[in-house]
């Protein structure tokens, strides 16, 4: 009897822990929206950072399609009318790399995105003001207009494309 309730506080236990990383493992999310008419491709390298910190996955609906091996980080296209959903994940309870836009002209744009040090929040935005290298200044954390993509709306992290290409 105590080898069958050894078994079962041990399979308890496992099942417990891995519950808990799987609904931490995602801790952050983006929203990404295409009112353009044309596709833009997002995608994300985390590559230039300290081994890189933490990865970008795509939550892809019915209907929508991502190469497989891009569902990490890109890249995916948004074509127009949809919306698409990414999970940042931490490595070390960091989040830091570059996200890069591409329009249908394939003329890209880039910014840094991360939790940057200062511990201002759990989650993370993209850096739309370059004079601040720290993501987490709060004087880099806010909704800006780039034309014709809006970043940080609808979501930290994310991005409203408006525009059909940059200009």
């Amino acid at each position: 009897m105590l080898k069958i309730n050894s078994y079962f506080a041990a399979l308890s236990i496992l099942s417990s822990t891995l519950l808990l990383n799987q609904s931490f493992a995602h801790s952050c999310h983006g929203h990404f929206v295409n009112n353009s008419n044309e596709s833009w491709v997002i995608s994300f390298d985390n590559s230039s950072h300290d081994g890189g910190e933490g990865n970008v996955y795509f939550r892809l609906e019915s209907g929508q399609y991502c190469d497989e091996s891009h569902i990490k980080n890109g890249p995916c296209t948004i074509y127009p009318g949809e919306e698409l959903n990414v999970d940042y994940t931490k490595t070390n309870g960091q989040i830091n790399g570059t996200i890069y836009l591409t329009d249908h002209n394939n003329n890209s744009k880039s910014w840094p995105y991360g939790t940057g040090t200062k511990g201002f929040t759990d989650c993370m935005w993209i850096n739309t003001n370059p004079q601040y290298e720290d993501t987490q200044d709060s004087n880099a954390h806010d909704s800006d207009d780039q034309g014709a993509v809006t970043l940080n709306n609808p979501s930290d992290g994310g991005a409203l494309f408006k525009g059909d290409a940059w200009n």
